[in-house]
C-alpha cells in the first residue's frame, strides 16, 4: 500500500502590533507546567533565551502576570507569533470538537465514535 502524505498549509496575516507580555525568571519544568495548568484559558507561556518565560495573554482583560513586563512587536518576533497562532488554531480546533460532540448527543448519537470519523476523514 503506497504511503499517503498530507501537508496543510494556511496563508496567515496579522497586525504588527505591539503589546506588553509578563516576565518571569526561567526556574524549571515544573515552574512552566504550573504556570500553563493555571492560566492555560488566558495565556500562552513560553521560554525565551533559556532564561526566562514569557507569559502571553490571548483574551482581553486577561490579567497581567510576571515579576516583570515587556513590550513585544509581532513582526520582530515571528516565532512568538507563530505559536501564537498555532495556539488560536488549536482552542478553534477544541471548540469544533466541542460542538460536534454536543450535536451528536443533541441528535441521540451518542455510541457514534468521532475518534474513528476523524481518522477516516
Amino acid at each position: 500500500m503506497p504511503a499517503k502524505m498530507m501537508m496543510n498549509v494556511a496563508s496567515v496575516e496579522f497586525d504588527d502590533v505591539e503589546f506588553d507580555v509578563g516576565v518571569y525568571k526561567y526556574e524549571s519544568k515544573e515552574q512552566l507546567a504550573k504556570l500553563r495548568a493555571e492560566h492555560s484559558s488566558t495565556h500562552v507561556f513560553r521560554r525565551e533565551g533559556g532564561s526566562e518565560l514569557l507569559a502571553i495573554p490571548f483574551v482581553e482583560k486577561a490579567p497581567q502576570l510576571g515579576d516583570s513586563t515587556r513590550a513585544i512587536q509581532l513582526s520582530k518576533n515571528l516565532s512568538l507569533t507563530a505559536a501564537l497562532i498555532r495556539n488560536s488554531l488549536t482552542l478553534c480546533a477544541k471548540i469544533a470538537e466541542t460542538t460536534l460532540k454536543f450535536l451528536i448527543k443533541l441528535e441521540g448519537l451518542e455510541n457514534f465514535d468521532v475518534r474513528s470519523w476523524k481518522k477516516s476523514r
